[in-house]
């Protein structure tokens, strides 16, 4: 199962109302188009799957509460986020401030629709937002298809989107989620648990933080030879803070409410590699990349 990422230039974002009227029925299960044309010297919508990001040997994706209590000297030589190839980060976590116990360097940043949209994350003018890949995600309904979804996204993200794009003079690198990778990843997830789950999409951090992982996760496996996750799985050091730059606290950012959040967890922990005492008492989890897994 790949992640499927989708995107087209800021000179040629407009939705093809002509398209619509075409196929008012939208694409078949498995053929999803855009629904977005372009206009420069062609009329064929883009449509952009299973391109290669990038390719790391290892990756790290943080999804850490309170990580000042680095409190051994094993944990503080594990917890180097930038001594890896790429690290991937979520939605507006810092690191500003923050460095000395969660580095500074961002190669991708995993959003939710919400950052990009909402006023209070200043998403087309915060720096934090420039200079690093990015990958926006914004669910849409089991069966939806991409026209639906254009039409119909649960937050307005692609105004935002078209206006980051041209702002960024044709160097913004960011990408948007096709949908249908949340459901194919709760299906796998669906497929793993010994319960019914609600019909919610993964959170960002399964896509790698608490209310934004599988996805991330599953992003980075595709990508890098090794992931390592830190605080992901709760170690003995967990605590009810949802984020280490905020002092709010809700056993739902660990447990889940919306997102399926302890299915999340439990998977993950089950495809680690790592010993015990690396995942309980330092607090990070490693997993294989799927380059280097043979089936």
């Amino acid at each position: 199962m790949t992640l499927h990422p989708l995107r087209v230039s800021a000179s040629t974002f407009r939705a093809s109302s002509t398209r619509r009227s075409a196929d008012r029925r939208g694409p078949a299960r498995g053929r999803v188009s855009v629904g977005l044309r372009v206009q420069a010297g062609s009329s064929e919508t883009r449509r952009l799957q299973g391109v290669v990001l990038f390719g790391h040997k290892t990756c790290c994706t943080l999804d850490v509460e309170n990580t000042s209590q680095i409190a051994s000297k094993d944990r503080a030589a594990a917890f180097l986020p930038d001594s890896h190839d790429a690290v991937v980060r979520f939605n507006n976590a810092p690191t500003a401030n923050y460095s000395a116990d969660v580095g500074s360097k961002t190669t991708v940043r995993i959003l939710n629709s919400q950052v990009v949209t909402k006023p209070e994350f200043d998403f087309l003018k915060d720096p934090m937002y420039r200079a690093v890949s990015l990958l926006i995600w914004d669910p849409a309904n089991y069966s939806s298809t991409l026209e639906e979804w254009y039409q119909h996204p649960d937050f307005p993200l692609f105004p935002v989107y078209k206006r980051y794009l041209e702002g960024g003079s044709g160097s913004a690198d960011a990408w948007l989620l096709r949908p249908a990778a949340l459901w194919a990843l709760w299906a796998a997830l669906q497929d793993a648990a010994p319960y019914r789950l609600r019909r919610h999409p993964p959170s960002s951090g399964f896509i790698g933080s608490k209310i934004n992982a599988i996805p991330s996760i599953w992003f980075a496996l595709h990508h890098c030879g090794r992931v390592r996750v830190f605080e992901y799985v709760p170690s003995a050091r967990a605590t009810r803070r949802c984020h280490y730059y905020s002092p709010g606290g809700n056993a739902a950012c660990t447990l889940g409410a919306w997102h399926p959040l302890a299915m999340e967890k439990a998977f993950a922990e089950k495809i680690r590699d790592n010993p015990d005492k690396e995942v309980f008492q330092l607090g990070y989890i490693d997993i294989p990349g799927f380059r280097t897994v043979v089936c």
